[in-house]
């Protein structure tokens, strides 16, 4: 019986294949399709990440957040 399980990698030169997490159950010989991320999707992401990291903690108290959200609610 055929599995398919799908794990994220990288190569590390031209015979080597590096799993990123472990392969559940597999053991023999296997099939490698080499698919390359272009980084458009897990790049864009670890950017937005990497912003968010780099903002500073607000200064505003939860009373003074609350007291313009109501201020808004009375207008």
């Amino acid at each position: 019986m055929q599995n398919k399980v799908v794990i994220k990698g990288h190569v590390d030169g031209p015979n080597n294949v590096v799993l990123d997490e472990p392969a559940p159950g597999a053991k023999g010989e296997v099939e490698v399709i080499v698919r390359t991320d272009n980084g458009n999707e897990s790049g864009a992401r670890d950017n937005v990440f990497a912003f968010l990291r780099g903002l500073h903690e607000g200064g505003r108290s939860k009373e003074d957040i609350d007291n313009q959200i109501r201020e808004e609610r009375d207008a």
